[in-house]
């Protein structure tokens, strides 16, 4: 499934995995998490992206669920 991100000034641009994974490895750069954790982190919140099931996203939706998945790692 083709899923368009809507960013704060409506543009609209295809979702990418590389783009959410850079985001990530910036964010947790200073935090110790090994590749495998990482790479199932980002698995993780692909899921919860995919399961809404809709062909557009707010860009606030999906760092909501990051936010979600990022507070679940600090536990």
């Amino acid at each position: 499934m083709n899923i368009t991100v809507i960013k704060r000034n409506n543009r609209r641009e295809a979702y990418s995995r590389e783009k959410l994974s850079a985001g990530f490895y910036k964010a947790l750069e200073k935090r110790p998490i090994a590749n495998q954790e990482f790479r199932i982190l980002i698995a993780n919140i692909e899921r919860d992206i995919y399961a809404l099931n809709k062909v557009e996203i707010k860009a606030s939706q999906i760092g909501d669920i990051a936010m979600r998945h990022l507070k679940k790692l600090d536990k």
